[in-house]
């Protein structure tokens, strides 16, 4: 740098002589190094969102991005510290850095876009998984390791500047360490909190940069006013102790080989911390959820945990006369707290059931109980890794050529670690051995390193050394063999599910808790790269497939609206040829659509364990696996309709509950665009929605954007309770020739499949339908689009899925507002046909307002209203009487009537069977009975 240009920035440094650093210059850089650390993860989530749709929502496509963002950390961190070494602006250059940080990030989703047709002609020309991988991998290192290049040198870059003196180095380094973490973790909640849940995507990221640029300025600022670092003052003076005795004060100093094995302890540091964080993100997400809620808890408090360790420690890390020691203990430490925390979870499903129905559904209540568990259980890990990052630097700066490149060097070492552990937990141990042995492996990990550190260190003695490195071998040994192993019914509990079940107030006791585990028998459990899958059967014989303690589907139960989801659209296309189902679940869906003439059937599932789970199902799904027609493909089903170019005449979505973090992009304009693109002429798409987890305004949202997006729609719902729907959405009109239709309902390969559905007629089938293309318009209203950018399913699923919420709100507002004309079905030209639409039109509006008043009496027979209740029953009968809730209502009363003659209560029999008379008065058997009653035991004249 000219002396011309240092004379002339130490000419407005007004505030101080040029080099010195005021208390207030010290606060204004560290809170613009807190709005970087902010930026830093409203980034990282943001690509993460952002990459998902481009390459799919998989574990693969998430780990990719992960490893890309540490990949730059590193580099930028290691490169970082060696360039600013030799320069003296470090506060000039960290300004750079913000801004050209900020500037990349604003322009990233235009690059983002414009590597999808790349990827999507490798998913065309069927690179296969590895091809596909190996391509993730390159695109997304084009894309993200600039801009997490630059955020990695910003820490080397600071301690340049921030570092006076190599006595202060573990302190200063920790406290700059320390808040840059802190300010990351309230990136990370208030990303997933705030900000994506209210302002969108996009905001988000505008967001993001204006803190980078903030921080920049305050940077820049700075510079002007501190100047240059003086030419007294060079890297050398800070590190280089070899010709300066006076510094032998200052601490210990280690040969060239401790050094090593310091750096290559702290790799494997990195590595055991992120195999950690990957087990307990698993093994919570059963706990509490797989919510983007969820995610967010956990990642900020173990972001927290670092921040808190790196800042509480820091001033204490440049008096240690034993660094390789402490940091030894340190390690040690680490693994045993982690290790005593794993016996926990599997008494932690009964306690955190209870304590969330306690909460009686409040959101925030429940959110901040789950972060003070997740807190609870990784605390003292962290706040012990953190405190390890200053101590580490503090030693390894005692003979680093310089400030930054010290600083550079430890946290690559960390950083490379960490992607190492990244790929390892996700993708190895976990399928290969368990969460639990997973958990052990970075146990093992850690508590070697510990006792490499401690045995290596020459400035403690040989006797302590070794009882260190015994005592920590010897009880990590012990524990290991001797904690049972758990119980996947324990583990598999799903407290965030279980606990809405129970009312308010109600006591949830460990008898109880126990109770629940006997009722079930655990067929098949996998801990797979991208789900915990299970099978189990219940006391009645049922199975049930869960997917992170969430039921998927169920063999008996569920079975209508599985079979229906693929029974709706595959009859009303004229032809179908090719069919596309969007998750795979026990296969009945899968089974259900093979029943019609399609030549070609493919399935996308996401998870190996599903389909591997979906055999157990073989009885009740006709072994479709089996089936030569079928074609399974591994993959994420957003992403395969984006990137396919193949064409169906029906696409059939049943994805997992909303309430799982990236499902709600199965409901985004942007995904029924692409359903819209991939199909053929005529062709239809059938998109199931759960009710009861999806907020009034939010569905009308969905139905909306549904209706915009396909030329022709409908909306209808198969259960007894009004709780499931499908829309269905056309490309072009949708013209149901109800001649053609009938004969295909009444045809023998579909009578015995439809039979148990109570479809019997063309009538029938088309009852369920609620409400064609204009009350679907009238429903939804000016609702805004459900889109990519602000996906409002995604964050307000998890609220609902915390109380048993009934959809009764949607189902009176499909009514009033719906159209249950059929104005897709034409008056037939041929008179031979007219029978059938007049049949239409009299019974169907009939099988559909049937269904809504028997649902309306059973909510007024809860409430208490008995009267009220069988009249609406007996208007439901007179409608329908073969509806399924008039049924099982009528049934009811029967048994309820034939425990009352046993019990000899016979005047409550009497009032029994006259009910049942009044629901249905042409019902002889059950006349003849009252009257018999009557004759013996009513009153006498």
């Amino acid at each position: 740098m000219s002396s011309s240009k240092n004379k002339k920035v130490k000419a407005k440094a007004t505030d101080a002589p040029p080099g010195r650093v005021l208390g207030w210059h010290a606060a204004a850089i560290l809170a613009a190094f807190a709005l970087s650390g902010v930026a830093g993860l409203i980034h990282e989530v943001a690509w993460t969102r952002l990459l998902r749709l481009v390459m799919g929502s998989t574990t693969f496509s998430i780990a990719t991005v992960l490893a890309m963002f540490m990949g730059g950390l590193a580099l930028g961190g290691y490169y970082g510290g060696r360039w600013v070494d030799r320069r003296r602006d470090p506060l000039r250059l960290f300004a750079v850095l913000e801004v050209a940080i900020g500037v990349y990030c604003l322009f990233l989703p235009w690059l983002v876009d414009a590597i999808e047709p790349i990827y999507r002609a490798a998913y065309r020309a069927e690179f296969g998984f590895v091809g596909l991988t190996v391509l993730r991998f390159v695109l997304c290192g084009l894309l993200l390791l600039p801009p997490a290049t630059l955020m990695g040198a910003t820490l080397p870059v600071l301690t340049r500047w921030w570092v006076k003196s190599a006595g202060e180095m573990g302190r200063r380094v920790g406290r700059l360490y320390a808040i840059n973490t802190l300010g990351a973790a309230v990136g990370a909640a208030v990303t997933s909190f705030v900000l994506i849940p209210n302002l969108g995507l996009q905001i988000t990221i505008f967001v993001g940069v204006a803190c980078n640029w903030t921080a920049a300025a305050v940077g820049w600022w700075l510079h002007q006013r501190t100047g240059f670092i003086p030419e007294s003052s060079p890297p050398s003076e800070v590190s280089d102790h070899s010709h300066d005795k006076s510094r032998a004060k200052e601490g210990p100093s280690y040969g060239a080989l401790a050094l090593r094995v310091l750096l290559l302890g702290y790799v494997v540091s990195g590595l055991a911390a992120m195999v950690f964080q990957i087990a307990w993100t698993r093994v919570l997400t059963l706990l509490i959820g797989s919510s983007v809620y969820a995610f967010g808890l956990i990642l900020t408090a173990f972001i927290i945990g670092l921040g808190l360790g790196a800042l509480a420690y820091g001033p204490f890390s440049d008096r240690v006369r034993a660094p390789l020691a402490r940091l030894g203990i340190f390690q040690i430490a680490i693994g045993l707290s982690a290790l005593c925390v794993v016996p926990v979870f599997a008494w932690l499903p009964y306690y955190l059931t209870g304590a969330i129905a306690s909460a009686g559904g409040a959101f925030w209540q429940v959110q901040a109980l789950e972060f003070g568990l997740v807190l609870a259980i990784t605390l003292v890990p962290t706040l012990l890794m953190g405190a390890a990052f200053p101590l580490v630097t503090q030693t390894y700066a005692r003979r680093a050529p310089g400030v930054g490149q010290s600083v550079g060097t430890v946290y690559t070492c960390n950083t490379i670690g960490a992607i190492v552990g990244s790929f390892l937990g996700g993708f190895v141990l976990i399928p290969l051995v368990g969460i639990q042995n997973t958990l052990y492996a970075a146990v093992t990990l850690s508590l070697g390193v510990g006792v490499v550190y401690t045995l290596i260190d020459p400035l403690r003695s040989a006797g302590r050394r070794l009882a260190w490195a015994g005592a920590a071998t010897v009880i990590g040994v012990a524990a290991v063999f001797t904690i049972p192993a758990w119980e996947p019914e324990r583990i598999g509990f799903a407290p965030f599910i279980k606990a809405a079940s129970l009312d308010p107030g109600a006591e949830f006791s460990r008898q109880d808790f126990e109770e629940r585990l006997r009722r079930h028998e655990t067929l098949y459990y996998h801990e797979g790269i991208s789900a915990t899958v299970m099978v189990r059967r219940t006391e009645g014989g049922v199975l049930d497939l869960l997917t992170n303690g969430r039921v998927e589907a169920k063999s008996q139960g569920g079975e209508l609206q599985q079979r229906m989801l693929a029974h709706i659209p595959m009859l009303l296309h004229p032809e179908p040829r090719s069919a596309l189902v969007i998750g795979l679940a026990s296969g009945i869906t899968l089974d259900a659509a093979s029943q019609h003439p399609v030549q070609a059937l493919d399935c996308v599932e996401l998870s190996a364990g599903v389909i591997e789970a979906t055999r157990y199902f073989a009885e009740a799904n006709n072994n479709i696996l089996e089936n030569p027609r079928v074609n399974v493909i591994l993959s994420d089903g957003r992403n395969h309709v984006a990137l396919t170019d193949r064409k169906y005449d029906v696409i059939i979505s049943q994805p997992s509950d909303p309430a799982t973090a990236g499902v709600a992009t199965l409901f985004t304009q942007e995904f029924f665009e692409a359903c819209y693109d991939r199909l053929n002429d005529r062709g239809l798409v059938c998109v199931w929605l759960k009710g009861s987890t999806v907020e009034p305004e939010v569905f009308r949202s969905i139905v909306g954007t549904f209706g915009h997006v396909f030329d022709d729609v409908g909306v209808w719902s198969v259960t007894r309770e009004f709780s499931e729907y499908m829309l269905v959405g056309s490309r072009g009109r949708m013209e149901i020739d109800i001649a053609t239709l009938d004969q295909r309902i009444r045809s023998s390969q579909l009578t015995e499949h439809l039979k148990p559905l109570q479809i019997h007629t063309m009538p029938q089938f088309l009852g369920y339908r609620l409400t064609g293309r204009d009350g679907a318009a009238a429903f939804a209203g000016d609702a805004p689009f459900h889109t990519d950018d602000l996906p409002r399913l995604e964050f307000t699923a998890p609220r609902s899925a915390l109380v048993q919420q009934s959809a009764d709100e949607i189902t009176e507002a499909l009514f009033a507002q719906g159209d249950r004309r059929f104005t897709e079905v034409a008056p037939p030209t041929d008179p031979q046909q007219a029978h059938l639409y007049q049949e239409l039109q009299r019974i169907s509006g009939n099988v559909v307002l049937a269904r809504y008043m028997a649902h309306n009496a059973r909510r007024e027979r809860a409430a208490g209203r008995l009267n009220n209740g069988v009249e609406l029953m007996r208007q439901a009968a007179a409608l329908n009487p073969f509806d399924s809730g008039v049924q099982a209502a009528v049934d009811s009363l029967r048994r309820g009537l034939d425990r009352s003659v046993k019990d000899r209560d016979f005047q409550g029999a009497i009032t029994i069977a006259r009910r049942i008379v009044h629901i249905l008065p042409q019902s002889q058997p059950d006349r003849d009975r009252l009257d018999a009653l009557l004759r013996d035991h009513g009153p006498r004249q």
